[in-house]
């Protein structure tokens, strides 16, 4: 399932690395777990950002799509350490998520803790239209 999901994701990024970048974009970009539900005031995204600096973080809704990017950075490994593991993604991230309904751009919420961006996007009823950069706020 997880293959399909990159796969998928993949597609979705060429789509809007030619739709909204002119330059090319760097092909290492991990893809950060989501969870996405709906409660009475609306769409949820929970997603998983340990290590970054919420000022490094770009919430973008254009039409029914979320996006979010940014950069967690390199951290420096000792050169003497023999490292058996290394798990954590680094480097320039990138999440788009599909919304299953219209949404309020301008009345989302963002709140940054322990790791975790949470967004809060009221639902309007209506067809959402337009590019809106959501500020980042309460961290």
């Amino acid at each position: 399932m997880q293959e399909l999901e990159k796969e998928f994701q993949s597609v979705v990024d060429q789509f809007f690395r030619t739709k909204f970048y002119s330059s090319a974009l760097p092909q290492n970009i991990w893809y950060p777990q989501a969870d996405v539900y709906e409660n009475t005031h609306g769409l949820v995204v929970k997603i998983e950002l340990a290590g970054i600096d919420p000022q490094r973080i770009q919430v973008i809704v254009e039409s029914q799509t979320l996006i979010i990017q940014g950069v967690r950075p390199e951290t420096t490994r000792d050169k003497k350490s023999l490292y058996y593991q290394l798990e954590i993604s680094y480097g320039p991230f990138r999440r788009i998520i599909a919304l299953p309904f219209a949404i309020t751009a301008a009345e989302a919420k963002t709140n940054y803790q322990a790791g975790f961006l949470e967004i809060e996007l009221p639902h309007n009823g209506k067809s959402a239209a337009g590019l809106k950069v959501i500020e980042m706020n309460n961290f």
